[in-house]
């Protein structure tokens, strides 16, 4: 009878052993599945094959994974946050505790409409706050409208280390209490070859504000701003208070446009005219400038290749604009004519045209019923009467299954639920041996 009961309480020991590691087993990748699914879009989020945002909701989802990189696939339409969460908007990424330390590469793409609406918050912007790595490159803001508290700016409230950011452009408005700017609320690091027509408001009295940064502890370089920025202390038309009081060499704002005749820093104010003329940035001998910025061209003292900025009076308002990027126009049709390699585009209702075959397949950019011919033997431009069509593929986005970008979490689950299934089978052939 000892002996039967002794071999009973061995199985019911077993019995609730292999039960706790089954159970922990199915935890642990329910867990892993809830990582693989975090991202909806395609991609993976390493910096080889980055997540690829093509809606607003997939913008949001950055706040899932603050590490990860990311590549807008097309213009993002961000319109309707006006109503999200309750009319307050988009959920700024990253915050002071948990800066946004990932990668966002716009690809010249436009991010429109972009809202958000939280006066009693802090760090407020797309991004919150970026440090640690993080960087933001080469997108257009639209049409934005931000409303915060303290460190308030079109791309992010705050940055402090990272990488940066770089080639943005942004039109809109940017509103809040202290430390308010076009761009950034407080750059305690780097800006570069950018620029803002935003509008700054709701600082008042000793609130600082500018019309790229509100505060600077770091570099603003080759960026120009137009967007109206309110009198007083602690305002001015690039930087509203310099805490290094000269990090701002080679920038420029619009006296006019802006309102404001001010500026911490060391940048230089221009008239208009003088800010719609290629000259004020490439030519040396212009008072402020330093060295040439790199427009495509080379015209003047500009001996740079990377072509970041070009110029056109029926673009950006006739601002040099980065030629990455273009306005957006309500219409663009695209198709060959009789002659091959030739081009006519629709323009849109404010006059000008996009023209834009990315990634190596051609780009041109014109007005209204005027033909560009572009050289080389681009297959698509050599079959007369043909619609041309546009490659918006990227080598670096790997396509995948939408439910499962991530397979490394599964691989994971996977060993550690054979581990735990071979640990039940050798407690119980320790079991059956006692036994």
């Amino acid at each position: 009878m000892i002996q039967l009961l002794l071999s009973q309480s061995r199985r019911f020991i077993f019995t609730t052993i292999f039960a706790l590691v089954l159970l922990a087993s199915i935890i642990l990748g329910l867990l892993h599945a809830k990582d693989a699914y975090a991202y909806s879009g395609l991609g993976g989020g390493s910096a080889n094959n980055p997540y690829l945002i093509t809606t607003c909701v997939q913008l949001q989802e950055m706040l899932n994974d603050l590490a990860a990189s990311y590549r807008l696939g097309s213009d993002i339409d961000c319109s309707d946050t006006n109503s999200w969460n309750s009319g307050v908007g988009f959920v700024p990424v990253g915050g002071l505790s948990t800066p946004f330390q990932g990668t966002l590469d716009g690809a010249g793409y436009a991010i429109s409409g972009l809202t958000i609406n939280r006066p009693s918050t802090d760090y407020v912007g797309l991004f919150g706050y970026i440090s640690g790595g993080g960087l933001a490159r080469n997108i257009r803001f639209d049409d934005v409208s931000i409303i915060g508290q303290h460190y308030v700016g079109g791309v992010a409230g705050r940055i402090s280390g990272g990488d940066g950011i770089y080639e943005v452009g942004i039109t809109g408005e940017v509103s809040g209490v202290t430390a308010v700017g076009g761009v950034v609320g407080r750059n305690d690091y780097l800006v570069m070859n950018s620029y803002s027509h935003a509008t700054i408001s709701g600082v008042s009295g000793s609130g600082t504000g500018g019309g790229l940064a509100g505060e600077n502890g770091g570099f603003i370089l080759r960026s120009y701003s137009t967007g109206i920025v309110p009198n007083g202390p602690g305002k001015g038309g690039i930087i509203g208070y310099d805490a290094d009081s000269g990090g701002s060499p080679g920038t420029f704002w619009d006296k006019q446009a802006s309102g404001i005749t001010v500026s911490a820093g060391d940048g230089v104010s221009k008239t208009t005219d003088e800010l719609k003329n290629i000259a004020t940035f490439t030519d040396t001998a212009t008072f402020g400038l330093g060295a040439a910025w790199d427009f495509v061209g080379n015209p003047n003292n500009d001996t740079a290749n990377d072509d970041i900025w070009s110029i056109d009076p029926l673009i950006n308002q006739g601002y040099p604009y980065l030629a990455d990027q273009y306005p957006a126009a309500p219409t663009t049709t695209i198709t060959t004519t009789n002659s091959p390699a030739s081009l006519t585009t629709n323009a849109g209702t404010d006059g000008t045209t996009k023209t834009s075959l990315h990634r190596g397949v051609a780009q041109a950019s014109t007005t209204s019923q005027e033909n560009v011919t572009t050289g080389g033997s681009t297959p698509e431009l050599n079959n007369p009467n043909s619609v041309v069509q546009i490659d918006t593929s990227n080598d670096d986005i790997k396509k995948s299954d939408t439910t499962s970008t991530n397979f490394v979490p599964w691989v994971i689950g996977g060993f550690s639920l054979l581990i735990l299934v071979l640990i039940g089978y050798i407690v119980y052939r320790w079991l059956q041996a006692a036994a």
